[in-house]
């Protein structure tokens, strides 16, 4: 039991209010908010085309599986293109940005 204390208060110890977390919680909402939106657009089509039958929800599924891996694809693109360019800025040769190794 004394381990779990321990680790509690040190959780707590490390989150508190800071400059970095505060600027990590303003990027973070609106990331949040822009799942949670697209959260309920799905919910909300599933919902739409759930009265068409089940060959319309299947494909919904279907679409959804499509709609992913082409996400996921850019998200990995961009995360990439994202290193790159912090390298670049905090090396302050952002002009090596165009052509970049």
């Amino acid at each position: 039991m004394r381990t779990l204390q321990h680790l509690v208060h040190t959780f707590y110890r490390n989150i508190r209010p800071s400059l970095l977390n505060s600027m990590i919680l303003k990027l973070a909402v609106p990331v949040v908010f822009g799942m949670f939106s697209q959260t309920v657009v799905w919910v909300t089509d599933t919902m739409m085309v759930g009265r068409l039958g089940k060959n319309s929800i299947a494909s919904i599924g279907i679409g959804g599986i499509a709609h992913f891996t082409v996400l996921a694809f850019l998200m990995g693109f961009a995360m990439g293109i994202q290193v790159i360019v912090a390298r670049r800025f905090g090396e302050k040769t952002i002009p090596k940005l165009v052509r970049s190794e």
